[in-house]
């Protein structure tokens, strides 16, 4: 049995692996740019590049933030199923960076950024995700604000294994897939104790820009657990679809409850993107003095967002 258990793993990372090298050299051909631009991100272009678009909704455009490894692309094909049952377009510039040489809006500098602004509209609009703050956002009490949020400890012990086996390489224009692969040398070379203290800085500068930037001066946005999600997925899916105003046929409704019961992990992989899923982890994978640190160390983001610093 532990030999058969032994050669699935190998498999599932070998595929993996030739999953990953084939988008890679997909990503190198001139067809695909043309795919990319005129079908993929048709929207995202056509916003960047100021063209008009026929709304078929006029309800307030959703902005989905949210820390990497807190379920962001899950969440976004979440948003994605119901935005589209009443309407709204959806709208991934983080995918479109990721795929090619636009830049991460985020990532730049709030000089820089304030230049695509424009690609904001108040109406009819699913923004999602976004992995950090982005710059002020013009007219932003018109939009419906959500924010999804995981204790900080699991989102580091998630990134670690993300990071060292299974999150898919960028493309290689803009230097990204450089940057990734010294991102995965320095997990490959990590224990997992000081990774998560490394990387622990990171982690609650991002939460603390949130705060000061996103739920000060937007008291409205909604916040939104990961660990609500996988605890009791119907309550949450009625929390997030109430502060969107979204309302969907019940049956797509009952389809999403079905489809987040069967994808729930029943054991840990680390070669799969939804490895495990389990609210704290860290206790787990991590040392007791490495707990302890973080403890103190996010004590008070732990407060504000009310998760236990046991």
């Amino acid at each position: 049995m532990k030999t058969l258990l032994a050669a699935s793993s190998h498999y599932t990372k070998a595929k993996q692996i030739m999953i990953d090298h084939l988008k890679r050299i997909a990503r190198t051909t001139p067809l695909y740019g043309l795919y990319q631009r005129h079908y993929k991100f048709r929207l995202e272009y056509s916003l960047i590049n100021k063209k008009p678009i026929t709304l078929s909704t006029h309800q307030p455009s959703v902005i989905h933030y949210t820390l990497n490894k807190s379920a962001s692309q899950y969440i976004k094909k979440i948003l994605r199923q119901c935005g589209k049952a009443v309407g709204y377009q959806s709208v991934h510039f983080a995918d479109l960076a990721f795929n090619s040489d636009f830049p991460y809006l985020s990532l730049r500098t709030q000089a820089e950024e304030v230049s695509y602004m424009h690609v904001f509209r108040p109406k009819g609009f699913i923004y999602s995700a976004f992995g950090r703050m982005t710059a002020p956002i013009p007219n932003f009490d018109q939009y419906c604000a959500l924010l999804v949020i995981r204790d900080p400890r699991d989102i580091l012990v998630s990134k670690y294994f993300s990071r060292k086996y299974s999150h898919p390489e960028p493309g290689s224009k803009g230097g990204k897939r450089d940057q990734f692969l010294e991102w995965r040398k320095h997990a490959q070379h990590s224990d997992i104790d000081s990774y998560v203290l490394d990387q622990k800085s990171l982690i609650k500068g991002l939460l603390d820009e949130y705060r000061l930037h996103l739920l000060t001066p937007s008291p409205s946005t909604l916040i939104l657990k990961y660990e609500d999600m996988t605890g009791n997925f119907e309550s949450w899916l009625s929390a997030l679809l109430a502060h969107t105003q979204i309302e969907i046929p019940e049956r797509l409704r009952d389809q999403l409850i079905k489809e987040h019961a069967a994808m729930r992990p029943v054991k840990e992989d680390v070669h799969k993107h939804i490895r495990y899923g389990r609210p704290k982890a860290y206790k787990e994978k991590l040392k007791p003095d490495t707990v302890e640190i973080l403890n103190d160390y996010f004590s008070d983001e732990l407060s504000i967002f009310q998760y236990s610093p046991d």
